[in-house]
């Protein structure tokens, strides 16, 4: 039987803070197996080297790489070389009472926040912005608890740092990185909606009154890939989710997003992840490298 994948909570973590902030300044081992939260995380590396894993894929961090992890998603870390991490953990009814004005206007924020696939984001910050990132960070953790509103105001500032250098990547990304054409705006929701729904092209433009050339150009435009590409990706980490933060059979997660046939199933899912979906989810448990 496979290990379950570690869990920490926000009450375990934050515990009765006045706001749910805290900053905390620690070194990684050379792995660091798979684990979510209910809670968002900031991870900015300020040393060393090595791999960060999430459903999306796997990257080489190193001093100014900053990782933004929303609740529920698995991530791990992987051939950490001195390694050291400023963690700013941040309870998720911060983002829906006292930062709730920002969510909707800050691209970075609605990607990390909304929709029915939050995502985990990256951004690469200049030695100088890591210098403020950090400074924020230390003041945070300086703050003493029952000050609310510094605690909230040195938040915003180090949202504002990884704001203005943040680029969005991949569909899901921009999607909440503007205004949408209309069609395309309405056409995402349905998938978003349902992806397990079997949609067509000519189903999803007579839905939304435009015809089917028009909408995969639209698509194609705003959001970098066709609309039928788009559902494929929200169906592969819907069941990458699923392979991880459940023990369902690998057969009915299929099925839950939209693939009723385990051999498509298992082709659709190692064309963007590049491991069958029993891999995929042995080695996001075991905290096992993927990287070759």
């Amino acid at each position: 039987m496979q290990a379950a994948q570690q869990r920490y909570s926000r009450a375990f973590l934050l515990g009765q803070e006045t706001i749910a902030v805290r900053a905390d300044h620690h070194d990684l081992p050379r792995d660091v197996a798979a684990h979510d939260h209910d809670f968002y995380e900031i991870a900015i590396v300020t040393a060393g080297e090595g791999r960060h894993h999430t459903a999306g894929g796997e990257a080489v961090v190193r001093a100014g790489s900053a990782l933004l992890i929303p609740p529920n998603q698995w991530h791990r870390y992987s051939e950490c070389k001195s390694v050291a991490v400023y963690d700013c953990f941040i309870g998720p009814e911060v983002f829906e009472r006292e930062l709730s004005l920002i969510v909707d206007d800050t691209p970075l924020i609605t990607a990390l926040a909304r929709g029915p696939f939050p995502s985990p984001q990256r951004v690469d910050l200049d030695e100088e912005r890591l210098a403020v990132a950090v400074s924020q960070l230390d003041a945070l953790g300086d703050t003493f608890r029952g000050a609310r509103l510094t605690a909230l105001a040195h938040l915003l500032m180090l949202i504002d740092v990884l704001a203005e250098t943040w680029a969005p990547t991949g569909p899901c990304s921009r999607r909440s990185a503007g205004h949408l054409h209309p069609a395309v705006a309405e056409a995402a929701t349905l998938l978003e909606t349902s992806p397990q729904f079997p949609w067509t092209l000519a189903e999803l433009a007579a839905t939304v009154n435009v015809e089917r050339t028009h909408l995969v150009r639209l698509f194609q435009k705003e959001l970098g890939t066709p609309p039928i590409a788009y559902m494929r990706q929200l169906r592969q980490q819907a069941a990458a989710r699923l392979l991880v933060q459940t023990r369902l059979p690998i057969s009915e997660i299929g099925t839950q997003v939209g693939w009723d046939d385990p051999a498509h199933f298992a082709r659709q899912f190692k064309a963007s992840f590049g491991l069958s979906p029993s891999a995929y989810r042995g080695r996001a448990r075991s905290g096992a490298s993927a990287h070759r």
